[in-house]
């Protein structure tokens, strides 16, 4: 079976027309015509050779076979938007130093912390305690 290539365009749409439930919603959020929109989930189901949605009336439902391309097109988005902001992103080096309550570093910090070693691979993180002094580095490092 050869392998398919199918245009991120594509596989945007169809999230946004189950997301919206609506092409023409669709067409207004990217900018483009209702036709082309429509001719894309067409040129999708093509591609794969299955029916993504279904009809009944003015309301488009997904398919089991939708539900599951739906599944992997919203993954896939999310990995291609991902991957061009970080390249979009200045590489980032340095410290930051933030001074915070003992009871914000329990609750609050370890979700920062997680975005910010995403966001900032080769940057550090130290925080100040409050009744502490000195620099406490969280992540290991010194």
């Amino acid at each position: 079976m050869p392998l398919l290539s199918l245009d991120i365009r594509m596989l945007r749409s169809f999230v946004s027309v189950v997301q919206t439930g609506s092409i023409t919603v669709t067409a207004r959020q990217l900018g483009r015509t209702q036709p082309a929109i429509t001719l894309q989930l067409q040129r999708l189901e093509e591609l794969i050779n299955t029916t993504l949605l279904r009809h009944e009336g003015r309301r488009q439902l997904l398919t089991d076979d939708g539900d599951l391309v739906l599944s992997y097109a919203k993954s896939i988005l999310r990995l291609h938007d991902e991957m061009l902001q970080r390249l979009a992103s200045p590489d980032v080096e340095g410290t930051v130093v933030l001074g915070t309550p003992d009871l914000y570093a329990a609750f609050v910090l370890p979700a920062i912390l997680s975005r910010f070693r995403k966001a900032f691979p080769n940057g550090r993180f130290l925080r100040r305690q409050s009744r502490r002094p000195g620099a406490v580095d969280l992540d290991g490092r010194r």
